[in-house]
């Protein structure tokens, strides 16, 4: 349900996840939470940065995609499992 959704991301003083519309519930977190977004390049949405509160809340691991479909929602995708643990090392300050 939706209320679950909003009182999880309320309290969370850290999300990760792939970029996409769940991660929009985003704007819910407190502005001192840090938001970090796992998705593919091209398939970057100010969205997100719109939704983010201050500098600092919000951080990306790209990755790139693995054929060229017309649609980019379609594309097949990979990441490094490096670069994300890395970027979680850097963003939540592990």
């Amino acid at each position: 349900p939706i209320a679950d959704q909003i009182a999880v991301f309320a309290n969370a003083p850290m999300i990760a996840g792939l970029g996409g519309s769940a991660m929009h519930n985003t704007v819910f977190t407190p502005p001192d939470s840090r938001v970090l977004l796992v998705s593919n390049l091209e398939w970057f949405m100010e969205t997100d940065v719109l939704i983010s509160q201050r500098d600092g809340q919000l951080g990306y691991v790209f990755g790139s995609s693995m054929d060229d479909a017309d649609d980019v929602g379609e594309r097949t995708w990979r990441v490094d499992p490096a670069a994300v643990e890395a970027a979680i090392v850097a963003h939540f300050g592990f």
